[in-house]
C-alpha cells in the first residue's frame, strides 16, 4: 500500500509577519519582517526589547533570533530563492500553543 504524505508548503514570503508574546502579561507585538524599524524603538535594531503594555524586557535570545530571521528573510527574497517550510495540514490548521 502505498501512503502520500500531505503537507503544506509555505513560502518564505508568506512568513512575513512574527508575533512576539511576553511571558509577563500576555501582550502581542505584531512585527512586519519587511519593516527596518519599529515604533518608538531607538535603537539599531528593528525588534522591541521591551513589552510596550507592562515594560518587562523580553527575552534577548527571542530578540536576537527575530533581527536574525530579519536579515534571513531579506536576503533570501532579495536572492529570488525558492525557500519555504513544509508543514502536515494538521499542524498549519491548529491555533498557536501558548
Amino acid at each position: 500500500m502505498l501512503h502520500m504524505l500531505q503537507e503544506v508548503f509555505i513560502p518564505m514570503s508568506d512568513l512575513r509577519f512574527v508575533v512576539m508574546r511576553c511571558a509577563a502579561c500576555g501582550t502581542e507585538v505584531n512585527l512586519d519582517i519587511e519593516l527596518d524599524k519599529f515604533q518608538n524603538v531607538q535603537r539599531t535594531s528593528a525588534t522591541p526589547v521591551n513589552c510596550p503594555s507592562c515594560t518587562i524586557a523580553f527575552d534577548s535570545l527571542m530578540v536576537s533570533g527575530i533581527d536574525s530571521y530579519r536579515k534571513f528573510y531579506k536576503e533570501v527574497l532579495s536572492q529570488k530563492a525558492s525557500v519555504g517550510f513544509r508543514v502536515k495540514p494538521e499542524v498549519a490548521s491548529q491555533p498557536p500553543k501558548s
